[in-house]
């Protein structure tokens, strides 16, 4: 079973760091992703540790899902 099997068996919403979230949105920078989240475009992060942030898995799964749906409404 893969991790992310095992987390959706234990109903865990995984934690997304920077790489995983610049690779899910397609941003080519951190800045944007900053950017984003200070027009209120995309989720806020978490904070995970002392000087550590990331984004909850689902939320960036609901924004993409969002992205995609206003995308074909135009079309």
């Amino acid at each position: 079973m893969t991790q992310i099997e095992t987390n959706q068996a234990l109903n865990i919403d995984p934690v997304l760091r920077f790489p995983e979230v610049l690779a899910l949105t397609g941003a080519r920078s951190r800045q944007t992703i900053y950017n984003w989240v200070e027009r209120g475009t995309f989720p806020k992060p978490i904070k995970i540790g002392p000087s550590a942030i990331g984004w909850l898995k689902s939320e960036c799964d609901l924004w993409k899902q969002q992205l995609l749906g206003a995308r074909e409404v135009r079309t």
